[in-house]
């Protein structure tokens, strides 16, 4: 069982409907008998999977690396700020697991942003959701 935050996850003007999104969603979630664990080290469901999207410029240029424009330093500690409040808010309030998801045309979609992802979130904030058709 999953709820999904399929959003721009840098805009400061749009973050708190995305924190008010995050606590509907959990609150749903946490409804739900959670699944028995069976192996590893992974959190049963249920989880908030987080998705970036929403950048034009980002989409317009899916999966050609070379291409895409970046965020600068600043709107990346932006997203990754959101990202942790909103994992934070799922784990701490309502015991939902925030993994985070990359995808195609958002602002995490290549190798070097995935790496530099797994640097600034920490397992125990947020793990990963990876799809091999969107890697």
């Amino acid at each position: 069982m999953a709820g999904t935050i399929f959003d721009d996850l840098v805009s400061e003007a749009h973050f708190p409907a995305l924190v008010t999104l995050t606590h509907n969603l959990c609150r749903n979630l946490a409804q739900v008998p959670t699944a028995t664990k069976t192996a590893g080290v992974n959190a049963p469901p249920p989880y908030l999977v987080i998705i970036d999207f929403g950048n034009p410029q980002r989409a317009k240029y899916a999966g050609q690396s070379e291409k895409s424009p970046r965020l600068d330093d600043e709107a990346w500690q932006r997203m990754m700020q959101h990202i942790t409040i909103l994992s934070q808010i799922a784990w701490q309030e309502y015991g939902v697991r925030a993994v985070i998801h990359p995808h195609a045309g958002g602002c995490i979609e290549f190798a070097d942003e995935l790496a530099r992802l797994v640097n600034d979130i920490p397992h125990q904030v947020a793990g990963l959701c990876l799809d091999t058709g969107h890697l």
